[in-house]
């Protein structure tokens, strides 16, 4: 797990340390940071950085990490300049092993860390989908939620047990839920030559896939789509934590968004 972050001149923290906790919580009125603090844990995850977060009037940023795997302790430094090249230097130890410098994160912090920052949005969770891999994965806006609970159900029915039991336990109105297959249409640019020139064309794709549907206390078969904000928000949550391939770590972002505050205590 991740016990500590420094921010040095990362977008709007000049030199900003905290302590983590298991479950940590960031509490603090608009544009203190907050969701700034959350991208830079993930970066790493991500493995790319731009030279927009380093901090106005400034011309190098450095984000720290240090944390501990299985009671190994690691640590983690990137530095980003705007003047030099190469852009990135990253420095990090893993254990007792001597600081190295690298130009890219290692795999073994990359896989160690395995965060997930998400910021859903409602209207994409209600949304219905299809995989587009194997193991289908909730994207950090929330798209894509109706293919991972339809892979749940067919092939981790005990998963999917266990998210319905714990939603009932946030929203009891909730009865069950379920999919039922759904067009999805997609809408993409594409590009040709016409005499040199790049002509933009709208291509729409149809694909089958599945729409996720509510059964609520006293209406049965309710599309998600008028199922109410939080309720979606709660479930694509515990929906990535059970999923196929969940993350060590969850950097959730607005998470009083649509919940009553006894439902918020509830989640935690």
């Amino acid at each position: 797990m991740v016990n500590r972050v420094r921010l040095q001149n990362f977008k709007s923290h000049e030199d900003t340390t905290i302590e983590l906790g298991r479950l940590t919580a960031l509490v603090g009125p608009n544009s203190a940071g907050k969701t700034t603090v959350l991208e830079a844990i993930s970066y790493p995850s991500k493995g790319a950085y731009r030279r927009s977060l380093v901090r106005s009037t400034f011309e190098t940023c450095q984000i720290s990490l240090r944390g501990t795997v299985n009671q190994t302790a690691w640590c983690f430094e990137v530095s980003l300049s705007l003047n030099a090249k190469p852009v990135e230097r990253m420095k990090w130890r893993w254990g007792e092993e001597k600081g190295k410098e690298r130009n890219s994160v290692p795999e073994e912090l990359r896989l160690a860390l395995k965060a997930k920052y998400l910021k859903m949005v409602s209207k994409n969770l209600s949304e219905p989908s299809y995989a587009k891999s194997v193991k289908p994965d909730i994207q950090e806006n929330g798209a894509g939620l109706a293919s991972i609970i339809a892979y749940l159900m067919t092939y981790k029915p005990q998963s999917f047990s266990r998210i319905v039991t714990a939603l009932q336990s946030i929203v009891p109105r909730v009865q069950g839920i379920r999919v039922r297959p759904a067009r999805v249409i997609t809408q993409e640019q594409r590009f040709f030559n016409v005499e040199g020139k790049k002509i933009p064309i709208d291509n729409e794709q149809v694909f089958f896939g599945d729409e996720l549907v509510f059964d609520m206390l006293g209406a049965d078969e309710l599309p998600a789509s008028v199922v109410s904000e939080g309720t979606l928000l709660t479930l694509g949550l515990l929906t990535l934590l059970w999923s196929p391939d969940s993350p060590n770590l969850v950097l959730l972002d607005d998470i009083e968004q649509g919940l009553h505050p006894k439902a918020q205590r509830d989640l935690i």
